[in-house]
């Protein structure tokens, strides 16, 4: 893309109120966007969102935490699979138990790994979305 495509980019946030910061993006080199009465930052040429941090401890500390949140999307997704096996292996045995006392109990474990998976959804899609 030409300097000149992401200068007009640029003026259109600009345009609708968003300020042009003094720092520049890392990929592109075009000055960073903040949104109008947001502290989102973004490159308005590469649509990527950035961070800005004032010293280095900021962004050590930014890095510590981006570097966590990758290393968690494969285990969240591992377990994800898991759970969903153990699921599909007491529907099975719900089938087939004949004991209302052991369903009960088949049930109550069907439920929470039910919440534990929906609760892996959530955080994986938080994840998925920094």
């Amino acid at each position: 893309m030409s300097n000149n495509d992401a200068l007009k980019k640029m003026s259109k946030y600009i345009l609708n109120g968003a300020k042009m910061l003094q720092v520049s993006c890392p990929n592109c080199n075009i000055p960073l966007i903040q949104e109008k009465n947001s502290a989102k930052i973004f490159c308005a040429n590469c649509l990527k969102e950035a961070q800005y941090v004032q010293n280095k401890e900021e962004a050590e500390k930014l890095e510590e935490k981006i570097s966590l949140e990758q290393s968690s999307k494969p285990i969240l997704s591992e377990l994800e699979s898991i759970l969903i096996g153990k699921l599909q292996l007491l529907s099975t045995q719900i089938a087939t138990e004949t004991n209302l006392d052991q369903l009960e109990n088949i049930l109550k474990v069907n439920l929470k790994l039910m919440k534990n998976i929906a609760l892996l959804s959530k955080l994986k899609k938080k994840f998925n979305k920094k």
